[in-house]
């Protein structure tokens, strides 16, 4: 438990109380009439002034009731406050020069208003406005640096270029969904494109975005003139997914895919793995638990990550069946993704999920009742 507002605990000035009453009770005595009490001197007779310190045990039992009680009164209004309180507001920028010169003004406002302001990067530095940090980004621990963030925000803005190679992964996992501010800086031209014939290609425009496009004086070409061949070995059901997403590809992309029946296809979508898989063949572990053994080999779907079932409800198995074709026929431009592919690589942690704290007021409220009781005994033997 956090005391954020520690002025509370002035109450623990009220230990004064047990320990006045203890001490009243131990000044008055009991009157006991015995025949030669008319014998002693009066002053023998009057009452000690002095103030002893008796029932330690029991005067201990009343200290800790009321600090513990102080406590829990505290602890419930922290949590009472914390509810009334501004929401918690998380920026986390790419280390980026030109993520920190274009967003620049909207993030030392984020400052000026008291909100947090860090970069995505090991340890989560602080950012410094005109300063990027000495941690290096490496877009394969983009996860690791959100595990860092804390479970508390109230909402998460997340500011980036966009570029494939930042969000290299199918699926993040964050406490919230990301408010994503997508830079507009041009990335670096790429002069590499797949020949999809009729005078149709496939590149990267200025953007960094993939499209299809007529060009001329192109520098280097993939000849995918004749198709991708596809071998699909999988139930109907799923059949018809892969299918249903290999067609979208084709209808935005031009990208075509022949299915043929030969094993020896490039392309194989499969519920199981092989016997023996080829290094020359991508193949695609379709609703199955099975791991991957080797880059040319990916599972479209896993508890690990997403199921298959999220994967067809989020509408993204055309895109991810599209990264690792363009990989395996050597098209790797880093391209910008849209707010749309970027915004369902996001998922929000579940509740279940989040390691579940222990709620302190309840064991505070249990050890009262139980110190209570102890108290009630102790003073009903000791007659106080």
């Amino acid at each position: 438990m956090e005391w954020v507002q520690a002025n509370f605990l002035w109450a623990l000035a009220g230990l004064a109380v047990p320990v006045a009453i203890h001490l009243w009770n131990g000044k008055r005595g009991k009157v006991i009439a015995w025949a030669a009490t008319a014998w002693l001197n009066p002053k023998e007779s009057q009452s000690s002034k002095s103030l002893k310190l008796e029932e330690k045990v029991l005067l201990l039992t009343r200290l800790l009731l009321w600090t513990t009680l102080v406590f829990l009164v505290v602890g419930i209004l922290i949590k009472g406050l914390s509810k009334n309180s501004e929401p918690r507001v998380l920026h986390l920028a790419i280390p980026n020069a030109a993520i920190e010169s274009e967003f620049r003004f909207e993030l030392t406002q984020a400052l000026e208003k008291g909100e947090s302001v860090l970069w995505l990067a090991e340890g989560l530095p602080e950012y410094e406005e005109g300063v990027l940090p000495e941690e290096k980004f490496e877009g394969n621990n983009l996860q690791s640096f959100f595990d860092e963030v804390p479970n508390d925000w109230d909402s998460i803005h997340i500011y980036t270029l966009g570029a494939g190679k930042e969000f290299q992964k199918n699926a993040y996992w964050l406490p919230q969904r990301p408010i994503l501010h997508l830079s507009e800086s041009d990335l670096l031209e790429n002069k590499l494109f797949v020949d999809l014939g009729s005078d149709q290609f496939l590149g990267l425009d200025s953007q960094g975005i993939l499209q299809r496009f007529e060009e001329k004086g192109i520098e280097k070409l993939i000849d995918l003139t004749q198709g991708i061949p596809v071998f699909i070995e999988l139930s109907e059901e799923n059949k018809s997914q892969v299918l249903s997403a290999l067609s979208a590809i084709t209808e935005v992309y031009g990208l075509n895919f022949s299915e043929t029946d030969s094993l020896k296809a490039q392309v194989v979508f499969s519920e199981n793995k092989p016997l023996q898989p080829k290094e020359d063949q991508l193949l695609f572990l379709v609703d199955s638990e099975q791991k991957p053994d080797s880059k040319n080999e990916i599972n479209l779907g896993s508890p690990v990550s997403l199921t298959w079932a999220e994967v067809i409800e989020k509408g993204i198995l055309p895109e991810l069946i599209l990264d690792p074709v363009l990989s395996f026929i050597e098209f790797e431009p880093d391209r910008k993704l849209s707010s749309a592919e970027l915004e369902k690589k996001f998922n929000q942690i579940l509740t279940s999920k989040l390691a579940k704290k222990a709620n302190t007021n309840e064991y505070l409220l249990v050890f009262i009742v139980l110190l209570f009781c102890f108290e009630r005994y102790l003073a009903f033997r000791k007659n106080l």
